[in-house]
């Protein structure tokens, strides 16, 4: 299962890099190609129709736009969460030899986090925008594997034998 939080927590950065990097080009206010895909790293797409351009041009895609030029965009701090994921999930199979309770308890727990805010932004994207973004669900499935993976670790550590 571990396998599964490493193989989420990638895909995670990926697509909230993606989304990122959508977001800041949007920035100069020039109409650009934006990343619409369940798969990272196809080609963007210049489909103004899409759900992905519906989400990046809402009020939902940034926060703190009184203080910040354009606001910081909400994938931004899923880079480092997905990434810190990663590296615990090979932190504890490469270091710890999946023994350590406390360290599977606390990934799980940290894995939550992802999977709380897919479900508001899921429901923002449903509810409020009337749309679904790919690059978006891509984020979400990324949160679920991973919290998946980090509880079935834990519970398979929790289950080894000490």
């Amino acid at each position: 299962m571990t396998v599964l939080l490493i193989v989420g927590a990638v895909l995670g950065v990926l697509f909230t890099s993606l989304s990122t990097v959508d977001f800041v080009q949007h920035l100069d206010r020039q109409v650009h190609a934006i990343h619409c895909s369940f798969v990272p790293g196809m080609p963007p797409s210049t489909d103004a129709e899409s759900g992905c351009h519906v989400a990046l041009m809402s009020p939902w895609s940034s926060v703190l736009r009184t203080w910040v030029w354009g606001g910081l965009p909400v994938a931004l701090p899923g880079i480092p969460l997905f990434a810190f994921l990663a590296f615990r999930g090979i932190e504890g199979w490469a270091a710890r030899g999946l023994r350590d309770r406390a360290a599977a308890a606390f990934t799980f727990a940290v894995s939550l986090l992802p999977v709380a805010t897919s479900l508001v932004f899921g429901t923002i994207a449903i509810l409020e925008l009337g749309t679904f973004c790919k690059t978006c669900a891509g984020i979400y499935v990324s949160s679920f594997l991973c919290a998946i993976g980090a509880f079935g670790t834990l519970i398979g550590v929790w289950l080894a034998p000490a």
